[in-house]
């Protein structure tokens, strides 16, 4: 299965550096550590991440709490967008987010990679 790491600001790294998924169908070792950036989805801030593979966004429910983070992939590919999510915990109800996610069109999902972006990227 591939791994998909979230990484958060210089000094969440080390907190965040647990938080993996990834789709079954995406080559290995997907890196989103480009951001975060607060994006605020169905009235919860989440946390907006762009992909090393140049199209893909990941959200993160929360940055302090691992425990109970949800994360959302939007992995864009050929032209489609496909949307997984995982994790665990109450604070969010992730169905929602979900819901707008999988509504998101391959534009959409290319402005919110660029918006991700505009923050530093994050040390490995």
């Amino acid at each position: 299965m591939a791994s998909l790491a979230i990484a958060g600001s210089l000094a969440l790294v080390s907190v965040l550096a647990d938080a993996r998924w990834a789709p079954s169908d995406k080559p290995a070792q997907i890196q989103c550590r480009i951001g975060p950036v607060e994006h605020t989805i169905a009235g919860h801030i989440w946390y907006l991440y762009a992909c090393d593979d140049g199209e893909s966004i990941g959200f993160v429910s929360s940055i302090e709490e691992p425990q109970s983070r949800r994360q959302i992939f939007v992995l864009q590919e050929k032209g489609r967008v496909k949307v997984s999510i995982s994790g665990q915990g109450k604070a969010v109800d992730p169905s929602a987010a979900y819901r707008w996610a999988r509504k998101l069109t391959p534009e959409q999902v290319s402005a919110l990679y660029r918006k991700a972006q505009s923050a530093k990227k994050n040390p490995a």
